[in-house]
């Protein structure tokens, strides 16, 4: 995944020495500190620091908090049902 960033960068004109923020989707291949993309960055440029993506991290907590609580799945299935009525009835 490195070897590709690395080539988009360089098809967009871009210096990977001008990034100052890492941001990925949490994803263990991503944000590896010893052998991640993260890490391979940072060897070439030591100002992009890492920071989780917050959206990412809320999705991942609300999913354990669904798993966990029949009130909550009970919510989020109401208002999938919800969203699934209203956007196909939107349709003509």
């Amino acid at each position: 995944m490195f070897d590709e960033l690395i080539n988009t960068l360089q098809t967009l004109e871009l210096d990977i020495c001008d990034l100052r923020d890492q941001g990925y989707d949490n994803g263990s291949n991503m944000k590896e500190k010893h052998k991640g993309v993260q890490k391979r960055v940072l060897e070439v440029n030591p100002r992009a620091f890492y920071t989780p993506c917050g959206f990412h991290s809320l999705n991942l907590a609300l999913c354990d908090m669904t798993n966990s609580c029949i009130k909550a799945k009970s919510f989020f299935r109401i208002v999938q049902y919800l969203y699934i009525l209203f956007s196909s009835s939107t349709k003509q």
